[in-house]
């Protein structure tokens, strides 16, 4: 249970540096902190929609070249190419669009890229390059619809349809403008939805639904703007003509008025509506007025007027005119590359996806074999440390084999030791036994005491001579405290009798003066032979010789066994005494 434990928070602990190490790198590759200069124009990119003069004011005041970023320059080249269109500035030169499109095409930011690719169609679209000018805003197209920004991709397919008009392909005009219709009313800005009502009912009318483009027009609710109503009436004014309701043309255009500039567009068809009215002076006369500021229209108009007036030369002159005109923009047509363009884009788009797929497959390839590799180190890391444990273990089984040995050789020296204290209590009061037999069979007291000092004399002089009795204590001292005598006989085999006799006699705990008394000499003599006799210990190179050094002084040294020379033993001794 414990190993199980111990795996499994090795596990979470794995995990948990991995998770670190994951969000480390996610938040380093996607996080990048913005600069102090982008915090900044994306303030001013939100004034964009409010005050585009503000905006062109504050971003005139600042040198782009002093960013030491290059998000920070292509935020502030596509903020200021957005402000220029705001404040209907045409700019033909896509140089400074090009700034961010190129920055926002290797970024992750699809935001600013689909801004960027919108207003680099824009430039193209002013410089009438509509070939790129298509390209351009597909790809903005593309990336609000994966996005879900209806605006934008609202607006692109408003240019788009732009595009198609400028190049009279009605059909493509009316497919694209109901696409910017759908996509606008998804983001319920009222003013944008009715110019692409507006746009709706032109393209329209270009292909001849006059009825579609009224019903359209009708759909139409803002009445405050006053360029919304004079498109609408103009387009109205058009229409009408168109289903031959000149009066109803008359009645929309007469009153409509231009906000700003010459009114030609509205005079030519209000022209056309009173010459086919039958109206020829108000006709003539607003064709008159108009002078040399022509269009096409104003252009047919007078052709019919000549040829009502039956000015042959004149109308002759006129259709001219308008056939070169029209040749003109005929061969413009035929020489469009928009179709060339569309499919171009959709080739390359085909081709993109195919390099994103292969990219993607490459990722998965990537992401599953980084996958395997961590899972690798994890079952690495599992069983280096199932061995660690493994190696634990027989390390505890051989420590705690170890431990049974010494707690069995332990429990075998305390059986042995208890037999001992038994056999030394059986034997500690004996001598006394026997003195007290000699004084009980003695009926002289004065007789039994020196019978009693006899035996002790006797016992004193066995100790010395009696060879049976020194090795009984021999083989006493070698039971009771594992073959020391022997051993120390075996280490220092070169010794005097007399030496082997006060180890015996040391480890026996007998007093230097018993000692003298049993070697019949003098006490100094036993300090110096015992002082003699340690030296020889101390500098022989035995593996016992602390032991020794115990054992051969008994009152102040003798310890534990297992010990060395230092703590004294606490042995128990009887406090009693004779007198």
């Amino acid at each position: 249970m414990g190993i199980l434990m111990s795996y499994s928070e090795s596990l979470k602990h794995v995990i948990h540096i991995m998770l670190i190490l994951g969000f480390s790198a996610l938040i380093l590759s996607s996080c990048q902190s913005q600069s102090t200069d982008t915090k900044y124009l994306l303030s001013i990119e939100e004034l964009n929609d409010s005050v585009p003069e503000k905006v062109l004011t504050l971003l005139d005041s600042i040198n782009p070249e002093e960013y030491k970023d290059n998000e920070s320059k292509a935020l502030y080249a596509l903020i200021k190419s957005q402000a220029l269109d705001k404040t209907l500035v045409d700019v033909t030169n896509d140089s400074l669009i090009s700034i961010a499109k190129n920055y926002y095409e290797d970024s992750s930011d699809k935001y600013h890229l689909m801004k960027s690719e919108y207003y680099h169609g824009l430039v193209n679209i002013n410089a009438g390059n509509y070939e790129n000018a298509i390209k351009s805003l597909l790809k903005a197209y593309d990336l609000g619809e994966e996005t879900k920004d209806y605006y934008w991709q609202g607006m692109s397919a408003s240019k788009i349809a732009d595009i198609f008009i400028k190049n009279y392909d009605g059909y493509e005009s009316l497919a694209f403008s109901k696409i910017a219709l759908t996509c606008l009313e998804k983001t319920g800005k009222k003013r944008y939805i009715d110019y692409a009502l507006l746009d709706l009912a032109r393209a329209y009318n270009n292909v001849d639904f006059s009825d579609s483009c009224i019903l359209t027009v009708n759909k139409i609710h803002s009445v405050d703007d006053n360029w919304l109503s004079y498109e609408i009436n103009l387009l109205l004014g058009n229409a009408y003509i168109r289903e031959k309701n000149f009066k109803q043309a008359i009645i929309v255009l007469k009153d409509n008025v231009i906000p700003a500039g010459k009114n030609t567009d509205n005079m030519a068809h209000l022209a056309l509506a009173y010459l086919r009215e039958g109206e020829m002076n108000k006709g003539k006369q607003l064709i008159d007025s108009i002078g040399e500021d022509e269009n096409l229209l104003s252009h047919y108009v007078r052709y019919e007027l000549s040829e009502e007036l039956n000015n042959e030369n004149e109308a002759y002159s006129l259709l001219k005119n308008l056939f070169d005109k029209s040749d003109d923009d005929f061969k413009k047509h035929l020489d469009s590359k928009l179709s060339v363009a569309l499919l171009n884009y959709h080739e390359t788009e085909q081709e993109l996806a195919k390099l994103i797929k292969a990219k993607t497959k490459l990722q998965v390839i990537f992401i599953i074999t980084v996958i395997i590799l961590i899972f690798c180190i994890i079952i690495l890391i599992i069983l280096n440390k199932f061995q660690k444990q493994k190696i634990k273990i027989r390390d505890l089984n051989a420590a705690a084999k170890d431990l049974n040995n010494k707690i069995h050789s332990t429990d075998q020296n305390n059986s042995k030791l208890a037999k001992s204290v038994q056999s030394l209590l059986a034997s500690q009061f004996v001598g006394l036994n026997e003195m007290c037999q000699a004084l009980y069979e003695t009926e002289n007291e004065e007789k039994g005491k020196k019978q009693i000092a006899k035996m002790m004399m006797n016992f004193i002089d066995s100790l010395s001579v009696n060879n049976e009795l020194i090795q009984e204590l021999e083989r006493l001292v070698n039971h009771h405290y594992d073959n020391i005598y022997d051993s120390f006989k075996s280490d220092f085999n070169d010794l005097k009798e007399i030496d082997y006799r006060l180890f015996l006699y040391s480890i026996l705990g007998f007093e230097n003066t018993t000692i003298a008394l049993i070697f019949n000499t003098e006490i100094r003599s036993i300090y110096s032979r015992r002082d003699r006799l340690k030296i020889r210990i101390i500098n022989s190179s035995s593996a016992n010789k602390n032991k020794y050094i115990a054992f051969l002084y008994p009152d102040g040294l003798k310890k534990a066994m297992t010990g060395d020379v230092g703590k004294p033993q606490n042995l128990y001794k009887p406090n009693i005494k004779f007198k």
